[in-house]
C-alpha cells in the first residue's frame, strides 16, 4: 500500500474530520493506565423503581428530571478505577469538552439526536469514552443526555458505575413496560441512564425490533434539547451495530493506539456510512490522551 493509499483510506479521512488534543499540560506526568475488570453486578428485580412517582411522570414538568428514579451510580469510584485523580480531572474534562462541542455541533447540523459509540474490537476504551462524553454533554445547562447501554451481549455500564438500583433494560426489550420506566436520574445533573445487568445472545434481533424504535423515540422526548448517547458493541464483533445503524444520526469510533491494527480500523471505518461519521477518538496514545482505559 502506497503512502497516498494510506492517507486516502476511509479511516484516515474519518480521523481528519476532527482532531482531539487531550495531551497533558507541559511538564505534567501522564498517569499509568489501569485495566480493571468491573465487579459483577448483582441480579436485580424487574419490578419498577420509583413507585407512584414513576407512574405519575407523564403528569409532571417535562424539564424536571427528578420525576425519574434516582441513580446510585458512583462516578467518583469510576474515576478512581480508571486512574483519573483530582490533579488530572481538570485537564481530562477539558479534553472531553472539546469532543462534546464538536459532536453536539455536528449532530445539531444534521438535525439528529441519537449518537452511537463503537470501536473496531473490544478493549479500545469505548465504554469509558461513552461515560465521559455523556457527562461532558450533560454539564451544559440546557442539554439533557440519555446514556443508554445498548451493548446487549455484554452490558458494562452498570458495572463500571457500580450502579445497582435500576430496572434492567433487557426487560424492556422483552416487552415489559415503557422505556421511561427504565431510566434513572443522576442527582444534580441533566444525565439519565438506561442500564442492564445481563446480556443476551439475541441482541441483534432485539435491536431490530420495534421496541428499540419505541425506546429511542421516548428517549428523544424526555426533555427539550435531549441527545441520546448509545454505548454499542464493537462493530466488527457482530452485526449488532449494523442492525442499529439506521436508527443512529451519528457515530463516534474509538480506536486504541498500539492495539487496533490499521487494517482492522480501516475495515471498521468502511462499515460506517460517511455521512454518519462524527469523529474518531484515539485512546491509549502518549501524545493524544491524558489517561488510557479499556473496556
Amino acid at each position: 500500500m502506497s503512502d497516498n493509499d494510506v492517507m486516502n483510506s476511509p479511516f484516515e479521512r474519518a480521523l481528519s474530520k476532527v482532531t482531539v488534543d487531550a495531551s497533558p499540560a507541559q511538564g505534567q506526568a501522564r498517569p499509568e493506565a489501569t485495566a480493571e475488570v468491573p465487579p459483577p453486578v448483582q441480579q436485580r428485580s424487574s419490578a419498577p423503581v420509583g413507585g407512584d412517582r414513576r407512574r405519575r411522570a407523564s403528569d409532571m414538568d417535562p424539564t424536571d428530571l427528578s420525576r425519574f428514579a434516582p441513580s446510585d451510580a458512583d462516578f467518583l469510584r469510576f474515576e478512581e478505577r480508571f486512574g483519573i485523580g483530582p490533579d488530572q480531572r481538570s485537564t481530562f474534562d477539558s479534553a472531553f469538552r472539546i469532543v462534546r462541542t464538536q459532536v453536539l455541533q455536528a449532530i445539531k447540523d444534521r438535525g439528529g439526536q441519537v449518537i452511537g459509540i463503537t470501536s473496531p474490537s473490544s478493549r479500545n476504551g469505548k465504554t469509558v469514552s461513552s461515560i465521559h462524553l455523556a457527562r461532558a454533554c450533560a454539564r451544559r445547562a440546557e442539554q439533557t443526555v440519555v446514556l443508554a447501554d445498548l451493548n446487549l451481549q455484554r452490558p458494562l455500564l452498570a458495572g463500571y458505575l457500580d450502579a445497582r438500583e435500576f430496572r434492567s433494560g433487557i426487560g424492556f426489550f422483552r416487552g415489559e413496560g415503557r422505556s421511561e420506566d427504565y431510566l434513572t436520574h443522576v442527582e444534580d445533573s441533566n444525565l439519565l441512564l438506561f442500564l442492564s445487568d445481563r446480556g443476551t445472545s439475541q441482541s441483534a434481533e432485539l435491536l431490530a425490533s420495534d421496541r428499540l424504535k419505541q425506546g429511542l423515540e421516548a428517549f428523544r422526548s424526555v426533555a427539550p434539547e435531549t441527545v441520546v448517547i448509545c454505548n454499542l458493541p464493537p462493530i466488527l464483533g457482530s452485526d449488532d451495530v449494523m442492525t442499529i445503524m439506521p436508527q443512529l444520526d451519528g457515530v463516534v469510533m474509538v480506536v486504541a493506539a498500539g492495539e487496533t491494527g490499521f487494517k482492522e480500523a480501516e475495515e471498521a471505518a468502511k462499515m460506517i456510512p460517511r455521512e454518519k461519521m462524527l469523529c474518531a477518538l484515539l485512546n491509549k496514545s502518549r501524545y493524544a490522551s491524558q489517561a488510557s482505559f479499556e473496556d
